[in-house]
């Protein structure tokens, strides 16, 4: 799959091409060991601009008190998104507690001025696996506003060694989709994603789409493994029910028509390559547990996000809260129709992100704040500019 758009596009000074200003931002732990339950959580964290001198960092300490005020905040917003608990204002406020708890603990007062001021095109955030469960696209900047208003993607860096993914210079110009779609049966918006992606064919421009579709009663564990034989595919799409326990992170799983599909199904996929994309659109798809591995050295996964990291997939895509199959199905609309006419991943979840943040601000509803991004939201913005005419 080739997604890199030969189309140059303006800079904001109108001198040809954008320069992309991609700004790192890195939460890292100072020792391998994993975190004991009693100890307070200590990490380095440092801003950077890529390709620049510019770097700043500050030692950082959670108090276990802070973790339980934010990890209780969390779970107030999980029952929000499931019709319990919260009222709309009170959902908002704990919304933006999450979001400032976060930014002070992690950033402080000059770190959040260090990042208002830097004009980036994206923000990378590399976190460290022991606390890739945190809601990082609820943080704040320094004006209370959230980070994910410009392109957001996380990088989570971990012990283990993944799988070489895909060399976007050597693909053809075909865009192979597996989409799954509905497997219980249950959802009646699904059918607007599968329009959505079957419509791709229609004004795809210079790309070839080619679409296999699971639907229903087809959409079996089987059926699923059958089909990643004997394809190639570069994006894979769920639509449908997922479930998640911060108690048994393994067991998280989508549900397929004849039962779950999970971590350890995904760690046995026989994929030729592993797909450049994959679009979850079930809920708590992108949860995790705290303090563990993305994978245990039993080889059990820290949650489905990890499982498909863990096999070399580049860019994972999901939802953090409960999300209702009409949400999910906008969500996607947008993100398939933005990539595809602007060849560009990160830009893609950020015009779903902002589609959905009017919902927000209406009535609490989470998906622009809950959609999880695994991936580097500013590398198509450095290979436009390295192939713009």
């Amino acid at each position: 799959m080739m997604l890199t758009s030969s189309r140059s596009r303006g800079s904001r000074g109108g001198h040809g091409v954008d320069q992309p200003r991609v700004v790192q931002l890195q939460v890292s732990r100072y020792t391998r060991t994993l975190p004991t339950a009693k100890e307070p959580l200590e990490f380095l964290v440092g801003v950077h601009v890529e390709g620049t001198p510019i770097a700043w960092q500050r030692n950082v300490t959670m108090k276990r008190a802070v973790e339980r005020e934010l990890l209780d905040a969390i779970d107030g917003l999980r029952r929000w998104s499931a019709g319990l608990g919260l009222t709309t204002s009170s959902a908002r406020a704990a919304g933006a507690d999450v979001g400032r708890i976060l930014r002070d603990v992690f950033l402080g007062s000059n770190g959040a001025e260090l990042l208002d001021a830097l004009d980036r095109t994206a923000l990378l955030l590399v976190v460290d696996e022991t606390i890739m469960h945190l809601p990082w696209e609820m943080m704040l900047d320094g004006a209370d506003a959230p980070l994910v208003l410009r392109p957001f993607g996380r990088v989570v860096t971990t012990r283990l060694l993944p799988p070489t993914g895909r060399d976007p210079t050597t693909e053809d110009p075909k865009v192979r989709i597996l989409a799954v779609e509905n497997p219980t049966d249950d959802l009646g918006s699904t059918e607007r994603i599968m329009e959505t992606i079957e419509g791709l064919r229609e004004w795809s421009g210079d790309l070839a789409i080619e679409v296999t579709t699971l639907a229903r009663k087809e959409a079996t564990r089987d059926g699923f493994r059958t089909a990643i034989t004997g394809g190639d595919f570069d994006v894979i799409h769920f639509a449908g029910h997922g479930s998640f326990d911060t108690e048994t992170p393994s067991d998280g799983a989508v549900r397929l028509a004849d039962g779950p599909f999970g971590d350890d199904q995904v760690a046995s996929l026989a994929w030729k390559r592993p797909p450049f994309i994959v679009m979850n659109g079930s809920c708590e798809s992108a949860r995790s547990a705290a303090g563990v591995r993305i994978v245990s050295n039993r080889r059990r996964s820290n949650g489905l996000a990890a499982a498909f990291l863990s096999r070399g997939v580049e860019a994972y895509l999901g939802h953090y809260f409960l999300v209702d199959d009409v949400s999910a199905a906008e969500f996607s609309n947008v993100f398939y129709s933005t990539l595809l006419q602007q060849r560009n991943v990160g830009q893609a979840v950020q015009q779903a992100r902002e589609d959905a943040l009017g919902r927000w601000v209406d009535d609490g509803e989470l998906t622009a704040l809950g959609a999880v991004f695994f991936g580097d939201a500013g590398t198509a913005e450095r290979r436009d500019l390295a192939t713009a005419a």
